[in-house]
């Protein structure tokens, strides 16, 4: 049995208490001496500045933001910023993980990318490429009758690519629409 009972406010709580004292379960001691590194998309909340709110969703807020690479290199960067949740809300955190785990690993001109997740501390943090231009579906609207065909053919060919990509990579999108397209200002 552990006798072990304190609740931590965050992760870097948790793992600074056991880093510097003795934990007891069952008949073993412990102290946390080589704790795991963090993986290539695993980032600290330190690593990400937020910036101007972008706009807000039934989990959080998005806002542009500064991300530090572990090269040392600066990006511009969205943040995916998560509300304190409920047990609901966990199951979809759940569930954006999930999709984190699987993006992960995409690289392709027409996907967004994934940067990685702040989960040290909340709220959590889902780092992604900043796509300048907004929604497809906002641009459509804002130049109605002004984008001509070719740059229509062009943004279909585009959506088509990144389609193609997922699909290669035995993932099928299930909510494409041009709400969901990100467009830059080069219109890519």
């Amino acid at each position: 049995m552990t006798e072990f009972t304190r609740v931590f406010d965050s992760l870097r709580e948790l793992i600074e208490h056991h880093k510097t004292n003795t934990g007891r379960h069952n008949k073993f001691k412990f102290i946390l001496t080589n704790p795991i590194k963090l993986q290539s998309w695993e980032f600290l909340h330190s690593d990400a500045e937020q910036g101007e709110l972008l706009g807000e969703g039934a989990f959080g807020e998005d806002r542009a933001g500064k991300l530090q690479l572990k090269t040392g290199e600066n990006v511009e960067v969205a943040i995916e910023v998560t509300k304190d949740c409920s047990d609901m809300c966990r199951a979809k955190i759940k569930e954006m993980m999930k999709e984190v785990w699987l993006m992960r690993n995409f690289c392709h001109k027409n996907i967004v990318r994934l940067y990685g997740v702040a989960v040290d501390e909340q709220p959590l943090y889902i780092l992604l490429e900043l796509v300048s231009g907004g929604s497809l579906q906002s641009f459509l609207k804002a130049n109605a009758g002004k984008v001509d065909v070719d740059d229509k053919i062009m943004m279909c060919l585009g959506a088509a690519e990144g389609v193609a990509y997922l699909h290669s990579k035995c993932c099928m999108h299930r909510d494409l629409a041009a709400r969901n397209c990100l467009i830059t200002k080069d219109k890519v």
